[in-house]
């Protein structure tokens, strides 16, 4: 296959989608590895929610798993602020719907580090492997302080996290990912575009380009199958949270989701602009900011990095769709 993917995720209910997304394209994509970051669950947590997910999709013994680094670079704030939208254990607390959560999964789970798994298969797919990174990125960080060849051997890195207008979602001014280690992201962001095109999905790109909660209702509710019914009790409560505490939300935002279709079709992000930032790793109020430098008035500035101006809702809500179906 000449698409391969490595997903690296801190598996709450938005990387599920993301994940069954990108199973659901298996016959044409070759998912070479996912590995596993802290962030919006534990370490444990993430590991049994990705497992889960290989099992309803039929591929525990065919994509192999590894657990990486289960607190940020500089924990001065560690991650945990989640568990009110994606419950205790990342998957909206139903550990019990098909696929269940199980200790014979764990049998799975590959003894290699994840930051060495990330070298190791950046040279076993060098030159087509795109890696898909929707958590904290400090996998990545420590993968190319390793090896800082490790960028140019990969054809792509589509990174959630992040925003365009210093819009926050944990802070006033940062969002959840880039919030918890600003060091993995100063650290990213400017080494891997030395050797490869770097895509940013930010925060507000994603909730200006919502699904509508009548689609969202009837996509849920389309079928009685395995994984219509596993979605369906795992955004249950995440659709409950949105409506109760974000009240002027219209719809549904599976934030790790639009960077997982990004990747797989690049006609669902239009635009795609070349910036380049900072990221704050001091302060009291806006550690973890990551500002677009329009002006390119910073000589320090990290990227280049793109930026997508919009999302094409109607092919993202089919990819949805074909995740529950495909």
């Amino acid at each position: 296959m000449d698409t391969c993917i490595l997903y690296d995720c801190d598996t709450g209910c938005d990387d599920v989608i993301a994940l069954m997304m990108l199973l659901s394209y298996q016959k044409k994509i070759k998912t070479v590895a996912i590995t596993c970051v802290g962030g919006n669950a534990d370490m444990d947590n993430v590991v049994m929610n990705n497992l889960r997910i290989l099992k309803l999709f039929n591929c525990l013994d065919d994509i192999p798993l590894y657990k990486g680094c289960k607190e940020p670079i500089v924990p001065i704030h560690t991650p945990g602020d989640a568990k009110f939208v994606h419950g205790k254990d990342g998957m909206c607390d139903c550990p019990n719907v098909f696929s269940p959560a199980s200790p014979d999964l764990l049998g799975h789970v590959k003894s290699e580090h994840a930051v060495n798994a990330i070298i190791s298969l950046s040279k076993e797919y060098s030159g087509k492997l795109k890696i898909i990174a929707t958590g904290l990125l400090t996998n990545l960080a420590m993968a190319v302080k390793l090896d800082p060849e490790l960028p140019s051997r990969l054809s792509g890195l589509y990174i959630m996290g992040g925003t365009r207008a210093v819009t926050g979602n944990i802070t006033p001014t940062a969002e959840f990912n880039f919030y918890f280690d600003p060091e993995a992201v100063w650290i990213t962001m400017k080494y891997f575009p030395i050797g490869c095109s770097v895509h940013l999905i930010d925060y507000e790109l994603t909730i200006e380009h919502l699904c509508k909660w009548d689609w969202v209702n009837g996509w849920l509710s389309k079928a009685e199958d395995e994984r219509h019914v596993f979605a369906k009790a795992l955004l249950q409560p995440f659709c409950n949270y949105t409506k109760s505490y974000i009240t002027d939300q219209m719809g549904l935002v599976l934030y790790d989701a639009y960077a997982m279709a990004v990747a797989i079709d690049n006609n669902v992000g239009i635009t795609p602009t070349k910036y380049n930032a900072v990221v704050e790793l001091g302060g009291f109020h806006c550690r973890g900011t990551f500002a677009l430098d329009h002006q390119k008035i910073s000589k320090d500035a990290l990227g280049p990095i793109f930026i997508f101006k919009s999302i094409d809702v109607d092919r993202y809500c089919t990819m949805l769709d074909h995740a529950l179906c495909g």
